[in-house]
């Protein structure tokens, strides 16, 4: 062991002051912890304050030291609570102060901390980075929800491995508890407890292999330092000497071998997070409620006092947020939407769009996108009916389709000669001019018309009637939707790409030759083109 260094003056001079702090706190059976504490803070006011003795110091000195710890020292606000519990203990236990002299001082509030968790595939990547002793502590830690001084002070008559439970003796209140021993712990347990009592056995044979005991166990059972059951689970590399028994002693390992190992692990996996041994029983509280188990039964687990400590971890149940949806998430899409518009730029795959793509665009050219995924009506106006059945305005000067051919006036006809893609459907009369082609429309061979002595009646030009389908009115412009793309967007003349199914088309007869006497030709009938067959 390194010597500790020479203390000051001021402190030497106040060596039965300590004296009586270590008596005051040994009285009242105080942690070890707490009485380290308290003597620091102690030594800390003293030299402060020095060379100024002890009984010259009052409520002043303790309040010009307390705004020192939060103004220039900046120290947290439980450390500052600690400091002053430990002039309050000086002052009031061991000088024997009333409290009303020393006077009554504001504690800091302590901020709401939330604990750091890892998740599941955080804390394996942790484990995975570590090897030997330091692991299998680590795994104690997590899979039992353990303190850091509860796991390097277990002795081996507080494993139960047929039962799968450890008992911890001692712990943070004085408190002795029972939790689980993890399934998979249970054999390597098993081997590392066998090769530490094969180290126990070989320092017996060197004259060694006691160990330190609680309270006044070495004078009640004088053997019971050299028994296995009272050895530690994770001994130390090395002896030291105790000078009060003159014997060489292994005390168990120290709390800062297995810091440095999780601290390491954890950069090595890369974590963000500000992981250390603690962070692993705030791990095992949280995926105990995850998965489900009561609170009350995670503190019995944990050792809590109140259940209002343990209620801390229930910050998990709230899944980010309190459960609420983020108004981002439904704005955004993770994926671009479908280009419906020729003049929308394009855009990279699996980019989020800004918000310029949530609102209409403005400009000449485009029109607003309706707030629903049905188009309106007035859009309608340039489009053809997504269905292969014809409106019902459509069909006001139409008969109904028949499987049956039409009277003695198409006997003549033949059969169709040239499939064409589907089309809205309008009469046209037999006698008069065939409609005009679409640009886009591939050309028909159709045979001249007969030539007859009267001259054929004009058909009149077609137009947008309240029983008839729209024609399309270029002036206007095409409407643009977002989602989801209407199925065609063409004009009422181009064909659309899905209509392919045959359609029955008419075919004049060839031309006479025998001469006619001129009489008055009847009226064409109405040739009604029957829908289209969905595609095989």
């Amino acid at each position: 062991m390194h010597p500790s260094p020479p203390k000051p003056a001021a402190l030497v001079a106040h060596a039965s002051l300590f004296q009586r702090v270590h008596d005051a706190i040994r009285r009242r059976h105080y942690s070890p912890r707490t009485e380290e504490s308290y003597i620091r803070w102690i030594e800390r006011f003293l030299l402060f304050h020095a060379p100024r003795p002890i009984a010259e110091l009052g409520h002043a000195d303790i309040e010009l030291f307390l705004n020192d710890l939060a103004t220039v020292e900046h120290v947290s606000a439980s450390t500052q609570n600690q400091g002053l519990a430990a002039l309050l203990f000086l002052f009031v236990r061991v000088l024997g102060v009333p409290l009303d002299k020393v006077g009554d001082f504001a504690r800091a509030k302590r901020p709401e901390r939330m604990p750091v968790v890892l998740t599941p595939m955080e804390v394996a990547a942790v484990l995975d980075r570590m090897s030997g002793v330091p692991q299998l502590m680590t795994y104690l830690l997590y899979g039992s929800g353990l303190r850091l001084m509860e796991c390097c002070r277990l002795r081996a008559k507080d494993l139960d491995l047929e039962r799968g439970e450890v008992l911890i003796r001692d712990g943070k209140g004085q408190k002795d508890r029972i939790t689980m021993l993890p399934l998979r712990l249970i054999e390597p347990l098993r081997l590392h407890l066998e090769e530490t009592r094969a180290q126990h056995q070989d320092d017996l044979a060197q004259g060694a292999g006691t160990v330190e005991l609680p309270d006044a166990l070495d004078r009640k059972l004088p053997n019971a330092n050299r028994e296995w059951p009272w050895q530690w689970v994770f001994p130390a590399a090395r002896h030291y000497f105790h000078t009060p028994t003159q014997c060489w002693r292994r005390h168990h390992l120290h709390e800062t071998v297995l810091q440095r190992a999780v601290h390491h692990a954890a950069l090595a996996a890369g974590l963000t997070k500000r992981a250390g041994c603690h962070t692993f029983r705030h791990s095992f509280a949280t995926h105990l409620l995850e998965n489900g188990y009561d609170i009350r039964t995670i503190q019995e687990l944990l050792g809590h006092r109140d259940v209002a400590t343990t209620m801390i971890y229930t910050h998990v149940l709230n899944r980010g947020g309190r459960g609420v949806r983020s108004p981002l998430d439904g704005m955004f899409r993770l994926s671009p939407p479908p280009r419906t518009d020729p003049f929308d730029p394009p855009r990279p795959r699996g980019s989020i769009p800004g918000p310029s793509a949530l609102r209409p665009p403005t400009g000449e050219r485009w029109a607003a996108a309706p707030p629903s995924s049905q188009p309106p009506l007035a859009a309608l106006a340039g489009m053809a009916a997504p269905s292969s059945q014809p409106p019902p305005a459509a069909l006001a000067g139409m008969a109904a389709p028949s499987s049956q051919p039409p009277p003695a006036a198409l006997a003549g006809m033949a059969a169709p000669s040239r499939r064409l893609p589907a089309t809205p459907v309008l009469p046209v009369r037999v006698d008069g001019p065939p409609p005009a082609k679409s640009s886009t429309a591939p050309p028909v061979n159709r045979p001249p018309p007969a030539t007859s002595s009267t001259a054929p009646r004009a058909n009149p030009p077609r137009q947008a009637t309240a029983s008839g389908p729209p024609v399309e009115d270029r002036s206007l412009p095409a409407a643009r939707y977002s989602e989801p793309p209407p199925p065609w967007r063409g004009r009422l003349s181009d064909p659309r790409p899905s209509d392919l199914a045959p359609r029955a088309e008419r075919v004049l007869p060839p031309p006479s030759t025998a001469p006619t006497t001129p009489k008055e030709s009847p009226p064409a009938p109405i040739v009604h083109r029957p829908p289209p067959r969905p595609p095989r």
